[in-house]
């Protein structure tokens, strides 16, 4: 699972996969419309495990790198 956040808010979430394969693509895009001011925009990929979901990796982006509407693809 992927999810895109603005600070501590998430804003869009990828399906999870059925399968469990070493390079997951999930072919599906998000539209985020920023009309605030924040600090960073986080990209977190979670695993599915037999105990639980378990964090696999964080990417931040500065939101002055982003226009004031976004095309992120996951």
């Amino acid at each position: 699972m992927a999810t895109i956040g603005l600070d501590k808010a998430r804003v869009g979430c990828t399906r999870t996969l059925a399968d469990d394969t070493a390079a997951p693509r999930w072919y599906e895009s998000f539209h985020v419309y920023r009309a605030h001011l924040t600090t960073h925009v986080a990209f977190t990929l979670k695993a599915k495990n037999p105990i639980g979901i378990s964090l696999v990796s964080v990417g931040y982006l500065s939101p002055s790198r982003t226009s004031c509407i976004c095309e992120l693809i996951a």
